[in-house]
């Protein structure tokens, strides 16, 4: 499976893109060394600063068509472009938390319930993850306590109830929602990989597609 995440990362201020293309790629690499493996191939996709520069980090020879997510960051007015990207990230959680019934998997259109996922602002997705997952989880528990889950794939339910739990703790702890202290791609889709700096360093958001 792909998937694009998105991390948090520190660059230069008053450098140009090159330099802030060469720190983030260092940052994601010592990323991948620590938590990746060798099923994890990646493709870096953007870089984007909070003054709404775009950094195209993948060419259009790329066979997946992976320099689009660049290009379409480009069409947005500037202002627009960075909480549209904190939206992207956060909508990745709420997806992977099957928040309103939603999913991250669907193949042309997506279904009605992944749609209001898709369209909600990240401050509608946080108020939803907050309230629905814990709902979910417990749900989900008295299912098994109660029997029914053997009427579905229990295999399946153990993995999303571990899933959820994991990913809605992740959340719950993250400093600058939604990016999680860092952990394997198989964890969660949005990282914090800043680190304390001085005024001549600034935050900038990388995305980056990892196979999973």
């Amino acid at each position: 499976m792909h998937q694009t995440f998105w991390f948090r990362v520190s660059v230069p201020k008053g450098v140009g893109a090159e330099d802030c293309k060469g720190e983030a790629q260092g940052t994601l690499e010592d990323y991948m060394n620590r938590h990746g493996d060798e099923n994890n191939w990646y493709q870096e996709e953007m870089l984007l600063l909070e003054d709404g520069t775009v950094i195209q980090l993948c060419d259009g020879a790329d066979y997946r068509g992976r320099d689009g997510l660049a290009e379409h960051y480009l069409s947005l007015p500037p202002d627009k472009r960075w909480a549209n990207a904190i939206k992207a990230a956060t909508t990745s959680v709420a997806l992977d938390l099957g928040i309103g019934g939603g999913s991250a998997f669907w193949i042309g259109e997506p279904d009605e319930a992944t749609r209001a996922v898709l369209e909600a602002t990240a401050e509608q997705l946080t108020e939803r993850i907050h309230r629905e997952a814990p709902v979910n989880l417990a749900r989900m528990y008295q299912d098994l306590a109660e029997g029914r889950v053997k009427d579905k794939w229990p295999d399946e339910q153990a993995y999303l109830r571990r899933k959820y739990s994991r990913v809605f703790e992740m959340f719950l702890a993250a400093g600058c929602k939604p990016f999680a202290e860092p952990a394997t791609p198989y964890d969660y889709p949005s990282y914090d990989l800043t680190e304390d700096s001085d005024n001549a360093r600034q935050v900038a958001l990388l995305a980056v597609d990892i196979h999973t």
